[in-house]
């Protein structure tokens, strides 16, 4: 009989193997081929999990494996065409003298094995605010088209599959590390490439960290972002300045943080013996529920496990996490009513508007999101139920 966390310990030790160059061992009978691909796809490692299967000669189901080889010419594909354009508008900036640093997965992938082992779903470049305009015209220009605007970037799409997104600073101003990251070019170094920037690595570790946090925190996150740190500390770990580390972390906050992913990491990519801490174990229960970007079950079950941490019963933390529903903070309402930028004395005004329009349009909703919040189970649930304790 199969169960997910023996799906999960299969494909986590196809991408060791496949990121430390060994032999991958047979897949269990009691899993599928077509369920580890389907996981794998989940999480945005498909093309480095098969790479593992491929060197070790394990394929046996021709119609999984058929469509699994042809995801993986799609992503192949997509990320050469990628680099193409990295190169591209690296030049168009240089010519138009436009500063820009080059983010996340650009900073990531030649850390890989391969450069495809590492998959993108977009190209995050920083620029600075005030050249956001001559940005913009440019990417029109070029045959981009703008399909969303946050706080932090705009994100542009050239068909069939180029996605470039322009920051103009390095976390959302409503992301509570915005703080740290307020003058986002004052930790930028210049390269040797006309008006390209970088991070030194401790910096780029840093962003690295706090932007998976983000996620962490937020929505979930995936097997790829503690993946990453296995690769970024594997490749840099004995040339990084470790006090720089340890305060800049702490002025973040995320000092625990970075101490379990960094356990997590090499627990599950360099197969360390003996057990998890109990951090450890919540953080990879959390990652093997999500996927490479969360779900909106991740971000309610990590709302309740933040006010747990800070005291709250279970039952506290969740009512808690109701009543954000049903009155959501400024910054996010003003998403849909924009006259609270100007003027946040209207939020309780707008909290009754949008309680009518929400009892009019969805009058179950309330009573729906109540039932869906009472089910969300914490940590401590679940090791219960796995004790057999009641």
């Amino acid at each position: 009989m199969r169960s997910v966390a023996d799906e999960y310990t299969y494909l986590i030790a196809l991408l060791r193997c496949a990121l430390r160059g060994t032999a991958a061992m047979e897949k269990p009978e009691n899993l599928s081929w077509k369920s580890i691909y389907a996981l794998a796809a989940k999480h945005g490692v498909t093309v480095l999990a098969y790479s593992a299967v491929d060197a070790s000669a394990l394929a046996s189901d021709a119609a999984v494996f058929d469509l699994w080889s042809e995801s993986c010419a799609k992503i192949i594909t997509k990320r050469v065409n990628q680099e193409h354009e990295l190169v591209r508008l690296a030049a168009l900036f240089a010519k138009e003298e436009l500063p820009y640093m080059p983010l996340k997965g650009s900073c990531i992938k030649d850390l890989y094995p391969a450069m495809e082992y590492r998959d993108m779903t977009d190209l995050d470049i920083l620029i600075p605010a005030n050249e956001s305009a001559r940005a913009h015209a440019l990417m029109l220009r070029e045959g981009y088209s703008p399909i969303a605007t946050t706080s932090h970037n705009t994100e542009y799409i050239k068909r069939p599959y180029l996605v470039v997104e322009l920051h103009t600073n390095l976390v959302p101003r409503e992301c509570e590390y915005f703080p740290y990251y307020e003058e986002p070019w004052k930790r930028a170094r210049k390269t040797d490439a006309p008006f390209c920037h970088d991070l030194s690595n401790e910096d780029l570790y840093i962003y690295q960290l706090a932007h998976t946090a983000k996620h962490y925190y937020g929505c979930g996150t995936g097997l790829r972002s503690v993946m990453d740190v296995y690769v970024f500390l594997t490749k840099h770990r004995s040339a990084l300045d470790e006090s720089y580390l340890a305060r800049e972390f702490d002025k973040l906050g995320l000092r625990g943080f970075r101490e379990t992913i960094e356990e997590l990491a090499f627990y599950w990519f360099s197969q360390r013996t003996g057990a998890l801490s109990d951090d450890g174990a919540e953080m990879a229960h959390y990652i093997r529920s999500s996927s490479t970007y969360g779900s909106q079950g991740g971000r309610d079950e990590n709302y309740v496990r933040r006010h747990m941490r800070k005291g709250k019963s279970a039952r506290a933390a969740k009512f808690s996490f109701y009543m954000t529903i049903v009155f959501p903070g400024r910054k996010e309402l003003a998403y849909t009513y924009a006259a609270l930028h100007k003027a946040p004395i209207l939020l309780p005004f707008f909290w009754v508007v949008r309680g009518v329009r929400v009892l009019v349009s969805k009058p179950r909703s309330i009573v729906k999101q109540y039932r869906r919040t009472k089910k969300i189970r914490t940590y401590e649930e679940i090791k219960m139920d796995i004790s057999g304790k009641k």
